[in-house]
């Protein structure tokens, strides 16, 4: 089930960065990548308006989901339930259909738990 959603969300936010093009600022590294991530999404949102990943949401689900939409707290709370899983996949396929006020640049934070996991998130949501 969590492969399938990973792909479902993969090309979800794809969809996203295709229809909004923002700029993305990836940070990634051994130690304090989300010390590093929020201080700088705080110097860029005093010009542009942004949205970064929340808390470690590093991963395959975690960056397709910071995306699409800022889910951090609903996912910290619910992120196992099925109603929050489905009303992420709603609100993405509403914000490609319809369209949203998107931010202009993401920061997002990409971590690994095994061997490639970066590269792999690199290459599905190049910065």
């Amino acid at each position: 089930m969590k492969l399938i959603l990973q792909k479902i969300l993969t090309v979800l936010a794809k969809a996203y960065l295709a229809k909004y093009k923002p700029k993305i600022v990836a940070v990634t590294g051994n130690a304090g990548k989300t010390s590093t991530k929020e201080a700088i999404a705080a110097v860029l949102r005093v010009e542009k308006k942004i949205r970064m990943s929340g808390g470690n949401l590093n991963n395959e689900l975690g960056v397709p989901l910071a995306i699409i939409g800022d889910f951090t707290e609903e996912y910290y709370e619910k992120g196992g339930s099925m109603g929050f899983w489905l009303k992420v996949l709603f609100k993405a396929k509403w914000g490609l259909l319809f369209g949203q006020d998107y931010p202009e640049i993401l920061v997002l934070e990409y971590g690994a738990d095994r061997p490639g996991d970066i590269s792999k998130l690199a290459k599905n949501f190049k910065p």
